[in-house]
């Protein structure tokens, strides 16, 4: 079933990193309410952009059949902003 009302969730899966440690191929999803974001970036299958943007409207699309990340941007680009930020985070935790 979907979240609740303001349950926030986030989940990172890093499946590259370079020599310095930064990442350079990951997955993150973040669900806010009813919306969930699925931000892939670094797959060479996503050429020429290397970035993957999906948002849907858990609530009314369980099945995650209907992007909306061109409708609804506004929500696509604040969920990605603070996606991009707990990445910056958490890079600068692994780091000291």
């Amino acid at each position: 079933s979907a979240p609740g009302k303001d349950r926030d969730f986030s989940s990172v899966q890093i499946d590259k990193v370079d020599q310095s440690g930064a990442i350079e191929l990951a997955t993150a999803t973040l669900i806010q309410n009813d919306y969930k974001l699925i931000w892939y970036f670094g797959y060479e299958q996503i050429k020429p952009n290397l970035e993957l943007i999906e948002l849907y409207n858990i609530a009314e699309d369980s099945e995650e059949l209907n992007d909306l990340s061109t409708q609804r941007k506004d929500i696509a680009d604040e969920f990605l902003a603070i996606l991009k930020s707990k990445l910056k985070t958490l890079d600068q935790s692994y780091h000291g």
